[in-house]
């Protein structure tokens, strides 16, 4: 196994961000990078623990199926999905670093390749994965501040 983490910190409460990382209906859903995942169906559940999440990754023209089962390790704190297939896991993190701020992290945990070329697949495969999760990242903190924009909106 091998692992790899990526943080940003949002300017918004943890509680917010965790709604929609959750969410797996709506919310995450919406801050998932486009074209790379998609297919992204909610096979039981749909908020939180217990549910189960089918999608595809698409990458360089290969396409590679996952079914999740989600738990919450710590509940308003850490979600996990963990494959259903293999031992590999995705978890989001998530600590209050000062008012109104949330550093999040996601980490994976991964099958180590093997083979001739096992030390290409994965060096690629971090690098595309760190730069896939900053992506998301981003979304997130986008998406949590619009949410909150129409909050507002509808309370003024």
């Amino acid at each position: 196994m091998y692992e790899i983490r990526v943080s940003k910190v949002i300017n918004a409460p943890r509680q917010a961000i965790y709604t929609v990382i959750a969410d797996y209906r709506v919310g995450h859903n919406a801050i998932v990078p486009r074209p790379f995942f998609s297919d992204i169906v909610v096979e039981e559940g749909g908020y939180g623990d217990g549910s189960l999440i089918s999608f595809e990754i698409t990458v360089g023209g290969q396409t590679v199926p996952y079914r999740q089962r989600v738990s919450e390790l710590e509940n308003g704190r850490i979600i996990q999905e963990a494959n259903v297939d293999n031992d590999g896991i995705t978890q989001f993190i998530l600590d209050p670093v000062g008012d109104n701020k949330t550093e999040v992290t996601i980490y994976i945990q991964m099958e180590k390749p093997t083979g001739m070329f096992a030390f290409m697949e994965r060096w690629i495969t971090i690098a595309f994965s760190k730069w896939l999760f900053n992506k998301e990242l981003n979304n997130l903190a986008e998406y949590v501040v619009q949410l909150q924009s129409e909050s507002f909106a509808r309370t003024a």
